[in-house]
């Protein structure tokens, strides 16, 4: 299960907090690649279900995620997760066959339907407690999120953290994942309508 409070940032907020974290922290940074997938009528992205491989490196690993429930004024998030590592970059996944199949909204076949670059700085606070400031670009967009990632034992702790970073920062909305931000401009720019 994971736990986590999300906000998408202005580009001059993100550049304000990853000040006060190389001020605060030890930042470590990195770059991956997230290969996402979906059914022709994004059938995932109705059902709350992401399907991604993310590479770091030449490291390859298939994860999905699923089941989500929101807390916390829409900030927190926490849902099933199932990762594997796997040798090749698949063009299409057969839900069917992976472990956790009986579990899932949906059992087809889904195939890849784009690519996200993110640029990650990642300071651990604690064990089980754990900052994110992402820079990612997909689809003509660029963009910038604050993740805290914690165990549940952590969820004040988490919180305050969360506020704290904030401060008196002007909201620019509620933490919607890359999966969402990503499949909504694709479909914005096919001009497909999600239902």
């Amino acid at each position: 299960m994971e736990f986590e409070f999300k906000y998408l940032l202005r580009e001059d907020q993100y550049f304000k907090i990853l000040s006060k974290l190389q001020n605060n922290y030890e930042v470590k940074q990195e770059t991956y690649i997230d290969y996402y997938f979906d059914s022709s009528k994004y059938d995932l992205f109705n059902k709350l279900c992401t399907v991604r491989v993310r590479q770091k490196g030449s490291k390859l690993k298939l994860d999905v995620k699923f089941s989500g429930s929101r807390a916390r004024d829409g900030y927190l998030s926490s849902r099933q997760e199932f990762s594997q590592e796997i040798e090749d970059l698949p063009l299409s996944i057969d839900m069917n066959k992976l472990p956790i199949c009986d579990q899932l909204p949906y059992r087809d076949v889904v195939h890849m339907v784009g690519v996200l670059i993110t640029e990650r700085n990642t300071c651990t606070v604690k064990k089980g407690l754990t900052i994110d400031l992402d820079k990612s670009s997909y689809l003509g967009v660029v963009d910038f999120e604050l993740e805290i990632e914690f165990s549940p034992e952590l969820e004040e702790e988490a919180f305050e953290l969360f506020q704290a970073l904030l401060g008196n920062l002007e909201t620019s909305g509620i933490g919607m994942g890359k999966r969402r931000r990503f499949i909504s401009r694709l479909c914005n720019l096919l001009g497909y309508q999600l239902t």
